[in-house]
């Protein structure tokens, strides 16, 4: 199986990245291809921005602080932020599942300059805008509701939202070379083209997280067990909260059923120039792992900010014996 996917990774032109696959709590591959810089290579233990695999990193933490009884999946969120929408109802679950209607703040011009914004400039900024819809009627990809998030774990523990998940899961996780952008660049690759620059508080809680395929199959396989949460917490995180016709949605994961198979994923896309993948195949015990330095696009009706999700998704294609197709290749 190893000798297969060498051979269809090496065969793709311009792959730069890294990949691991594990079955059943193994690592059956592990591999890295390109440059992270130049004149070295990508290996399984060299960094990269995950971008939204973050956003599953903070809703953990949240589901922590239920378990802690610190918080409450129906608490309205002006509790903590009396000005956000107060008319609408609010709550921690609408953010949770992206249900909320609150603007995504990445989507303006505005915020692609490369300038740096504090988490209480980006809300001020998204209130000027209109919500979308009623709380819990529709649903709206947001990264506003996980800068949200991240500050509601702050204020409720008292730390910042990096300490706190760097203590509560990193730690745990024994993830010891993951960190937060812009705390250091150990061992990060260099990204070889840009959409657009941004700050790292511009992805606080939302898509700001450092790691490499090694570290992210240590989280892997604790989201099978009870290390950082309850079988109950993992269980509503991983369950559909929202059901639409193309979208499933539950807490910080996309909820999927692609090759006949049951499985939680995240892509990401991190502004700078990275994307990822991240897939656990339920039933099956299958992990796919995808990190990139480079956005191109793999396949003709490829997306190149969707880049690892397109290549994460071929290759759960080939290991079930199956063609992906083309609206598979996106989260």
């Amino acid at each position: 199986m190893e000798e297969i996917f060498l051979s269809y990774l090496s065969s793709i032109k311009n792959f730069t990245g890294s990949v691991l696959i594990a079955k059943e709590g193994r690592v059956i591959f592990k591999e890295g291809f390109g440059l992270a810089r130049e004149g070295e290579k990508n290996t399984s233990r060299t960094n990269f921005g995950i971008g939204s695999i973050t956003k599953s990193f903070t809703a953990l933490s949240i589901m922590q602080l239920v378990e802690q009884e610190k918080l409450r999946l129906d608490d309205r969120i002006i509790k903590f932020f009396p000005k956000v929408y107060p008319e609408a109802a609010i709550t921690v679950h609408h953010l949770l599942n992206q249900t909320s209607g609150i603007p995504n703040y990445l989507f303006d011009k505005q915020m692609q300059t490369g300038g740096e914004f504090a988490p209480e400039e980006i809300i001020d900024f998204v209130l000027a805008k209109p919500i979308k819809f009623a709380p819990g009627k529709k649903w709206l990809y947001s990264n506003t509701n996980y800068v949200l998030l991240a500050q509601i774990i702050e204020k409720v523990t008292g730390q910042t939202f990096q300490d706190y998940v760097t203590e509560q899961i990193f730690s745990r996780a024994k993830m010891t070379t993951t960190y937060f952008d812009g705390q250091k660049t150990d061992n990060k690759a260099q990204y070889w083209e840009s959409a657009f620059d941004c700050k790292p508080s511009l992805l606080l809680g939302a898509g700001d997280i450092v790691s490499n395929v090694e570290d992210l199959f240590l989280y892997d396989k604790l989201l099978s067990s009870e290390v950082l949460a309850t079988a109950d917490s993992l269980k509503k995180m991983q369950a559909i909260s929202y059901k639409g016709r193309l979208i499933k949605y539950g807490y910080g994961w996309f909820v999927k059923h692609n090759f006949g198979q049951r499985s939680i994923s995240h892509g990401g896309f991190h502004p700078i120039g990275y994307t990822s993948h991240f897939e656990k195949f339920i039933d099956e015990r299958l992990t796919v792992i995808v990190l990139s330095n480079k956005l191109e696009k793999y396949s003709k009706l490829g997306v190149k900010y969707f880049n690892s999700t397109d290549l994460g998704r071929e290759i759960a294609a080939r290991y079930f014996g199956k063609i992906a197709l083309p609206w598979q290749k996106f989260n």
